[in-house]
This record gives structure tokens, sequence and C-alpha cells, in this order.
């Protein structure tokens, strides 16, 4: 699975939603669905953007966490 950090991010660094589109140059709502991970796809030009105004790479922002296998018992 694949889990977005971002408002994490917004809210450690202090800075809001709004903020972050503004200087990114990125949709609000756009921006919204990211953060609260409605999305299932994030456009590459938009990732480079808030990778670009953040000053992070993207591995910051999307994290991978491995699947939870089921232990099957006899």
């Amino acid at each position: 699975m694949l889990r977005i950090n971002l408002g994490k991010i917004l809210e450690q660094r202090g800075l809001s939603q709004r903020q972050l589109a503004l200087k990114a140059g990125i949709r609000p709502n756009a921006l919204s669905n990211i953060c609260n991970e409605k999305v299932q796809r994030i456009d590459l030009d938009i990732l480079n953007r808030i990778c670009n105004t953040l000053e992070i790479p993207p591995g910051e922002i999307i994290e991978w966490v491995p699947d939870r296998k089921e232990v099957l018992v006899d």
C-alpha cells in the first residue's frame, strides 16, 4: 500500500494546503485530494511542483507500507 504523508509534512512546516497550492501553482482542490489520500494517481508534474516547492524528494511524500499478509492456520 502507498501512503501519502503530505498532510503531516505541511503540519510540521506550519504550512497550510492553500499556501502550498499558491506557491506550487496547483489547484487547491487537487492538493486537498492528495493530502486527504482521495486520489488513485498523482500527476508527475504536480508531484514535481510539490517536491520543488518543499525542496524534498518524492520518497518523503509517498511512503510504501507492505500489505499485511494473513497467516493461514490449518
